[in-house]
């Protein structure tokens, strides 16, 4: 993600953390769910001008988490190492991949094949 995403992403959450805490608390239902920590630093997103869902570096464990606009979260990755190595593995082998396969969009990596016609035809699967 480029930077000013970043901060964009993270203070959007922080936010809808914030009116979820506020709403929780009027309820009476105590201290509610957490839908976005302080130490989740967005790290990752689908695409690069959509930021629905990505992959957040938590700050204090070092885990990566998955979020998305459903307000799910999960650990999807142990460490930033883990993800980069499953990375460069994929890149390597792409038939290793779960769900879309690398390729090169105009020289940029992508997960795909795109869903829309006008990428599917610039779209240039990796061979490893």
């Amino acid at each position: 993600m480029r930077f000013d995403a970043v901060v964009a992403v993270y203070q959007e959450q922080m936010l809808l953390q914030q009116r979820a805490l506020d709403l929780s608390r009027r309820r009476g239902d105590g201290e509610g769910v957490a839908l976005w920590r302080a130490a989740w630093i967005p790290v990752f997103s689908f695409g690069a001008e959509d930021y629905v869902y990505g992959l957040c570096l938590e700050a204090e464990t070092g885990r990566l988490w998955s979020w998305s606009e459903f307000a799910e979260r999960q650990v999807e990755f142990d460490s930033l190492t883990d993800y980069l190595e499953e990375m460069a593995d994929v890149l390597e082998t792409p038939s290793l991949a779960m769900g879309g396969k690398p390729g090169l969009i105009e020289g940029a990596l992508v997960w795909g094949p795109p869903n829309d016609a006008d990428g599917q035809a610039l779209w240039q699967p990796v061979v490893g």
